[in-house]
């Protein structure tokens, strides 16, 4: 039966720890590029939605305020200094379109809770994934340095006492 030797070993454990490293920089390096990308998607959408609330909510401001006014003074109301008549059915829809403009809010309210969500679950995830790649990174740099320690001692694997000749 023939053994490996030593040396055959730890060359080989040199060789799988730079590859290890290697693969464990460029996986970290991979995920980095496709989670930039996909965060700068997600946060271009939170910025619109977010500028998107802000309007409904000046819209829902103004509307409010027409309509209490409206109601205050009857059918005719002074409005940013013009002078503004409502039949009670403008009204009524004026009261419509308000219900439906803080319908929408909620709904955009809710969107950018989900996009908050996950924008914290792609850090989680990169998060996780980066100490995977520094795990691989240490394993494949102590591997590469366990290699290199024992060739350059000349560590040998001998064979079995029992196996070797009685010289």
């Amino acid at each position: 039966m023939k053994y490996v030797t030593g040396k055959v070993v730890y060359l080989a454990c040199i060789w799988v720890g730079l590859l290890l490293v290697a693969a464990s920089i460029y996986y970290a390096y991979y995920l980095l590029q496709q989670r930039s990308e996909h965060s700068a998607g997600i946060l271009d959408e939170l910025v619109t939605l977010e500028l998107e609330l802000e309007t409904l909510e000046n819209s829902v401001a103004a509307l409010s305020e027409i309509i209490e006014t409206a109601d205050d003074h009857g059918s005719e109301l002074i409005y940013e200094d013009k002078i503004y008549s409502y039949t009670p059915v403008q009204v009524e829809q004026l009261e419509k379109e308000l219900s439906q403009t803080l319908r929408l809010i909620e709904q955009q309210r809710d969107a950018a809770d989900s996009l908050m969500w996950s924008q914290s679950k792609l850090l989680y995830q990169l998060r996780r994934y980066s100490a995977g790649s520094l795990v691989g990174i240490v394993c494949g740099l102590l591997l590469c340095f366990f290699g290199i320690l024992c060739w350059y001692f000349k560590l040998d694997v001998f064979p079995d006492r029992r196996q070797a000749s009685r010289d």
